[in-house]
């Protein structure tokens, strides 16, 4: 089969209160390398009443392990609350991605939370793909409570048979106990326990928690494929179960086919800082700080049709080393006015073919768009905030359209945004204002002060 468990991540069980898990302390190890599938497994005491999926696990996030910048965000796959008081029950959340070409060892997984919690666990396993082949959520899943009471058999009947199957499917079951030992001593016959079983040891069981999960791997696409978890050993205890299935998909091929960069505006009706695939030249002078907004045009041509992906944004300054868009870059991610994060993109670029499907604005770094049709295409748009901090005249910015760190099968064209410092000089912090300061050249021994020939739009380069 296709799809095989090469490795794990470090689990990690806290008792200390705070509102995330992870660390550097924790990696994510030698198996995990680019375009391999990675499945953590939360469990934590509950911070919300309902017996339902309440996102308190808001995001799943892959860190550098040398500056804590984000290089993966991961996406859920279920999560389920067992429902009373707070922090008396037990709250299971399950989530996936595929790993980037930036993925090193030493990475660490990072959960974050609604609110601080005091119990919680965090488990995960590293799984190899076809190569050339991604993987799709299947919309069915299962989830279950149970209270004072051993976890209960759940089973999840896959049924998504759209797009091209390749050899398999990844059925997990992740479990959250209230307990001071294993979730459970036996994984259910013909599946496999993840590598770690997490558990704090704090105090008495009801004061803790244990994370247990499972999985099978199983042939084809099959929709009257049955997958029943139920493993053996666990304890009466309150907890939260969820099941659900990962399936094996050809990779659609994308092309970044068009762009225009437009000012601040709602999402349909932005005004044009230069033509389509036209770069732009941002006056310094002018505007210090700037809002403005990047519209990409996505394009599938190998005629696969595409699920649910997930895109970022990535920039290379003066034609450096690529690096993620977030609201600590500059330029940086911006939560505009006049749009909404998840906001449906609607049809403004030309040179798409195929069928149009929705798009989103997308206020974070990155985030999922889709499903799509063969040989359609989408556009995504990121409202962007530029500081002229530090800029010099010439600086360009170039940017480019991922998917989870994995470059596009091709670059049509590629938006650049030139920084314009009239007069040849920069800006500075002088007496807590900003004020041009001329550009110094080292001449027979001595700086001096040189003119510098500038761009002036409609006129062409120009003696400062």
């Amino acid at each position: 089969m296709s799809i095989a468990r090469v490795g794990n991540i470090t689990g990690v069980a806290s008792t200390i209160s705070s509102v995330t898990i992870g660390s550097v302390a924790a990696p994510v190890g030698a198996a995990a390398t680019v375009g391999r599938l990675i499945v953590v497994a939360i469990a934590k005491d509950n911070t919300s009443t309902t017996g339902a999926d309440n996102n308190e696990v808001t995001s799943v996030l892959l860190r550098n392990s040398a500056d804590n910048t984000t290089k993966l965000t991961l996406t859920k796959l279920k999560e389920r609350t067992n429902a009373g008081t707070a922090a008396a029950g037990a709250t299971v959340s399950l989530w996936f991605g595929i790993l980037p070409p930036t993925v090193a060892a030493t990475d660490f997984i990072k959960a974050t939370f609604s609110l601080n919690i005091v119990a919680k666990v965090m488990t995960g396993e590293i799984f190899s793909l076809t190569a050339g082949s991604t993987v799709a959520a299947d919309p069915q899943t299962t989830a279950a409570e149970n209270d004072a009471a051993v976890l209960a058999s759940i089973a999840v009947t896959p049924t998504n048979t759209s797009g091209p199957a390749v050899n398999g499917r990844l059925v997990i079951r992740a479990s959250a106990v209230e307990n001071n030992a294993a979730a459970w001593t036996g994984a259910t016959s013909g599946w496999t326990n993840f590598t770690e079983q997490k558990f704090t040891a704090s105090g008495a069981a009801a004061a803790n928690m244990s994370g247990g999960a499972e999985f099978k791997i199983g042939a084809g696409n099959v929709s009257t494929d049955v997958y029943t978890s139920a493993p053996t050993g666990s304890v009466a205890a309150d907890g939260a179960s969820v099941i659900g299935a990962l399936y094996e998909i050809l990779a659609p091929v994308l092309a970044q086919r068009a762009f225009r960069f437009y000012g601040p505006g709602a999402e349909n009706a932005q005004p044009p800082l230069a033509a389509q695939n036209t770069n732009y030249t941002y006056d310094v002078a002018a505007y210090p700080n700037t809002h403005f907004n990047l519209r990409v045009l996505i394009n599938e041509t190998g005629g696969i049709a595409w699920p649910v992906d997930y895109f970022q944004l990535e920039m290379s300054w003066n034609g450096g080393a690529w690096f993620i868009a977030e609201s600590i870059t500059n330029p940086g991610i911006f939560d505009a006015p006049l749009t909404t994060n998840g906001q449906a993109t609607t049809n403004q670029l030309t040179s798409g073919t195929g069928t149009f499907g929705a798009g989103v604005v997308l206020e974070n770094s990155s985030g999922n768009a889709g499903p799509f049709t063969a040989s359609g295409f989408t556009e995504l748009l990121w409202p962007l905030f530029l500081t002229s901090a530090g800029l010099n005249n010439g600086d360009y910015v170039d940017f480019r359209v991922t998917k989870g760190g994995f470059p596009l099968s091709a670059y049509t064209v590629m938006p650049r945004l030139t920084i314009s410092v009239p007069g040849g000089k920069i800006k500075a912090r002088v007496g807590g204002a900003w004020v041009d300061k001329p550009v110094k050249v080292r001449l027979a021994g001595a700086w001096v002060v040189k003119p510098l020939k500038v761009y002036k739009a409609g006129v062409g380069w120009i003696l400062s």
